[in-house]
């Protein structure tokens, strides 16, 4: 069996609403589940929205916003002190409406950053819901089908530009990996006959295998699913964190896993500069 490298063609066919000639998708909609009609456009996705974690603010067109947030939440992201209402309510994010700072001692219950989404290379917003999209490389309406070369990437701010990076728990992993290269020179599973690992030489793509890199400034730890051969999975991704010290940035991202590491060509070096670079821009 030959699976194919050109995903975008392994991908399914575009939905009939998801044309070329159909008009762009200009703010967020829903569908019938059974016909996948549109009923129309809702929240615009070109407005500017605000974003707030661990006291520093973001602001964005709210098209990056992806999966689509929740009415409660979209409706109030739009203006910055209808949203710190909004964060004063919720138990796991610490804002403090008296302070308007992050306060740990707040948190009284688990959460998970909110993610964003956009293409590679162009760096525009996704203009479908990726809640409902399967796929790396979804059709949408009004643009050509994407080729392999175009792909969505993931993020979610893990650590904003907080000092003291390197003891916040999203840098954890690296702690612990950088102790176990100084101590035994290796990491774990990095001789697996399961993966293939950077470490260990080039990448061939027909398995699963493992990213690290370290360069003093920045750091990722990627796992990938294989994308050729008998193994390659549907939609296979990387998916892991990247550190970047002199701006004490850390974020949880993925991205297909044939723009990972092919052989010793860094490819995801991309993806990740770009999140890197819209979290710096969106920041305020």
């Amino acid at each position: 069996m030959v699976v194919s490298t050109n995903l975008a063609a392994a991908s399914p066919r575009c939905p009939d609403w998801a044309t070329e000639d159909a008009p762009i998708v200009t703010g967020t909609y829903k569908h019938y589940y059974t016909k996948n009609k549109s009923l129309g456009i809702g929240l615009p996705f070109a407005e500017k929205a605000y974003y707030w974690t661990k006291g520093v603010w973001f602001e964005m067109p709210f098209g990056y916003h992806n999966p689509w947030p929740i009415k409660r939440v979209a409706s109030a992201i739009f203006d910055k002190e209808r949203y710190k209402k909004f964060l004063s309510t919720v138990n796991a994010k610490g804002f403090d409406p008296e302070t308007e700072k992050y306060n740990p001692e707040l948190i009284t219950q688990g959460g998970v950053p909110r993610p964003f989404v956009f293409w590679m290379p162009s760096l525009r917003y996704l203009e479908r819901n990726r809640l409902n999209v399967p796929n790396s490389r979804p059709c949408e309406a009004g643009r050509k089908a994407p080729t392999k070369n175009e792909y969505v990437v993931k993020f979610r701010i893990d650590w904003p530009f907080l000092a003291d990076s390197e003891n916040s728990d999203p840098v954890r992993s690296f702690r612990l990996a950088a102790e176990r290269l100084a101590t035994d020179g290796k990491l774990p599973l990095q001789d697996s006959k399961s993966f293939e690992h950077t470490l260990n030489g080039p990448i061939t793509g027909d398995k699963s295998y493992k990213i690290y890199y370290d360069d003093k400034d920045l750091a990722v730890q990627f796992l990938c699913w294989p994308f050729i051969g008998i193994d390659a999975s549907r939609n296979p991704i990387c998916r892991g964190r990247v550190w970047q010290r002199s701006t004490d940035l850390v974020l949880y991202m993925s991205f297909p896993s044939d723009h990972g590491q092919v052989k010793h060509d860094k490819r995801w070096l991309e993806p990740v500069n770009a999140a890197i670079s819209l979290a710096k821009k969106w920041r305020k």
